[in-house]
């Protein structure tokens, strides 16, 4: 039996975690909480035991523990890609050009052999947010580019998708959501690999600077969509966390932000989600406006680049 821990944040912020199990195989009873809401507190008292076979429930005992900070364990046998987040081919953004001069993309990072690679992380979301952490750049970028690859069985790759970027001017550093154009779903079961490319330069792309992640849509579990169901809002980040599904906790707990700016638990599981993958250099950093696609490349662009969330 494995035990998981889930969180439970109340309307102050108290971090409180709920341990329940998972047992595989035929007929195995899946533990989910039962989340009854009395004015602003969580009624933990009533957990519910999720048959996936049948959907019978019945009560279960529940433990609890103090949680100080949201993590993502990482799942070590996930397939790894030998690429790691945040490249640099040139340097016509910034006059001098260092190796924390790139872009980063806000994916885990697989750290247990000699060069950093990234894991193809999981999604429960059709259109998931991509996130990027932006360097503050000495010239401003022209705009950016999305592009989504389809990744065949023979590691043959294909564009699926592309979409002009309206990235801030003159902006400092710190992490874009970057969403998907409306016209455009991952399928079911499919690896990708996207990439975002920053365009300071339109004579020698080669020059540009870029990040990229890997990502596949599967299904989420019965027992995830009923706690999804019964739960507030507060309580996503850890449950797709604990899932295992990165890019929709990410957004999730982004959200969260975007909505409590000054909120210092937010901020604190912000720093511990990012720290758990290896990103705790960029944790700090503000989270900026939303990045969403336009349908032809501009000439010219006067985007607000107000953080709308603190660091």
């Amino acid at each position: 039996m494995r035990y998981f821990s889930v969180r439970f944040c109340q309307s102050a912020c108290h971090s409180l975690s709920l341990a329940f199990g998972l047992v595989a195989g035929m007929g195995a009873w899946m533990i989910a909480p039962a989340l009854g809401f009395s004015g602003d507190r969580p009624n933990l008292a009533a957990p519910i035991v999720i048959n996936p076979m049948d959907g019978a429930i019945a009560p279960t005992p529940i433990e609890f523990q103090i949680a100080q900070q949201l993590n993502f364990n990482v799942d070590n046998v996930r397939p790894s890609r030998g690429r790691a987040g945040g490249f640099s081919r040139g340097n016509a953004c910034f006059e001098n050009a260092t190796e924390a001069s790139s872009p980063i993309a806000l994916v885990p990072l697989d750290t247990s052999t000699d060069f950093a690679r990234l894991r193809v992380e999981t999604t429960v979301d059709a259109q998931p947010t991509f996130y990027v952490f932006l360097p503050e750049m000495d010239k401003s970028p022209e705009f950016g580019e999305l592009l989504i690859f389809e990744q065949s069985e023979d590691n043959m790759e294909a564009i699926v998708h592309s979409q002009t970027l309206p990235l801030p001017q003159a902006v400092g550093a710190g992490s874009i959501p970057i969403n998907i154009a409306d016209d455009f779903a991952l399928e079911m079961g499919i690896t990708y690999r996207w990439t975002v490319e920053v365009l300071c330069s339109l004579e020698d792309r080669s020059s540009n600077v870029f990040a990229e992640g890997w990502v596949e849509r599967v299904e989420p579990s019965d027992g995830l969509s009923a706690m999804l169901v019964q739960s507030e809002p507060e309580l996503y980040p850890e449950l797709y966390a604990t899932a295992g599904h990165w890019y929709d906790a990410l957004e999730a707990l982004a959200t969260l932000r975007q909505r409590n700016p000054n909120n210092p638990t937010l901020q604190n599981d912000w720093a511990g989600l990012l720290s758990s993958v290896n990103l705790g250099d960029i944790a700090n950093y503000p989270l900026l406006n939303p990045v969403f696609p336009i349908p032809e490349q501009p000439t010219s662009h006067n985007i607000d680049a107000t953080p709308t969330v603190g660091g």
